[in-house]
C-alpha cells in the first residue's frame, strides 16, 4: 500500500469515528433535552458557513444521523408548522430538507 493509500485508509477511519460521535452526542442530547437538542440542530455555525448540524449531515449524507428520532421529530415539525401557518415563501427551503432526503434514501 502506498503513501495516499494509507492516508485515504486514515482518513476514512477518523471520518467514520466522527460519524460515530456526532450520532452518539445526538443521541445523547435528545435522552437530555429533546427541545435543547432540536435547537441545536437548527443553530447556524458561524465556522460553518452560516450551515446548522442538519444541514450539514444532509450535505455529507449522514443517513443514521438524519434518521435519528430527534431530526425526524424536528423534520416533522418544520413540515407540519410550514402547513399550518401558510409560510409558504420558507416552504421552499424546507421542502429542500425533503427534497435532499429522498435523494439520500435512492441513492
Amino acid at each position: 500500500m502506498n503513501e495516499y493509500g494509507i492516508l485515504l485508509f486514515v482518513g476514512l477511519f477518523l471520518c467514520s469515528e466522527f460519524l460515530n460521535i456526532a450520532l452518539g452526542l445526538l443521541d445523547e442530547c435528545h435522552r437530555t433535552n429533546e427541545d435543547m437538542a432540536q435547537q441545536l440542530l437548527t443553530y447556524n455555525l458561524d465556522n460553518w458557513g452560516d450551515q446548522c448540524c442538519l444541514s450539514l449531515a444532509v450535505a455529507t449524507r449522514h443517513e443514521e444521523f438524519v434518521a435519528h428520532t430527534c431530526c425526524q421529530t424536528l423534520l416533522t415539525k418544520i413540515w407540519m408548522g410550514a402547513m399550518k401557518m401558510g409560510e409558504w415563501a420558507s416552504l421552499k427551503v424546507r421542502i429542500e430538507y425533503y427534497d435532499r432526503l429522498t435523494r439520500l434514501t435512492q441513492k
